[in-house]
């Protein structure tokens, strides 16, 4: 009997830890990514926090993959969102991390666009009953020529 209880656990136990590794990641990577982005070499730009603005969305795709679930493809996203929050905002010290500038907005923009793509990528996938084979499209439509209903179930017979 204690076997069969462990298996619960270890599963919870490694769904935790994985969405504490991918917050982890994308914590070092947003906040890396605010400090590098206005980075220059000898007056030139180098796009560090560009590149790295754009691992979000990866990191989004990760996190479904690792989770299977909606909420670990949505969770690096919004930790980004809530991260930079408070690195574009100018404290009453005159602090600013994330500035107005062109490659401050552009940080701001790649990384929302990679995670927003990643997101509604993951949940454009139509979802298939198991084991039906079908080719179910997730759109309701009086066109039968699948012949298959909304749910997954063969459809009326032809002719």
């Amino acid at each position: 009997m204690p076997a069969a209880t462990a298996a619960p656990t270890t599963g919870r136990l490694g769904t935790v830890l994985a969405y504490a590794v991918l917050l982890v990641l994308t914590a070092l990577v947003t906040v890396y990514g605010a400090f590098f982005t206005l980075l220059s070499v000898g007056g030139a730009p180098v796009p560090v926090g560009l590149a790295l603005a754009l691992l979000t969305g990866p990191l989004c795709f990760a996190g479904g993959r690792i989770t299977g679930s909606r909420y670990g493809v949505a969770a690096p996203g919004l930790l980004w969102a809530l991260l930079v929050l408070p690195l574009i905002s100018q404290r009453r010290e005159g602090d600013l991390i994330v500035d107005g500038s062109l490659r401050g907005l552009a940080f701001l923009a790649l990384g929302a666009l990679s995670a927003s793509v990643a997101i509604g990528l993951w949940r454009a996938r139509p979802a298939s009953p198991a084991g039906s084979g079908s080719r179910h499209t997730g759109h309701a439509s009086s066109d039968t020529t699948d012949r298959v209903d909304q749910r997954g179930r063969p459809g009326p017979p032809a002719g």
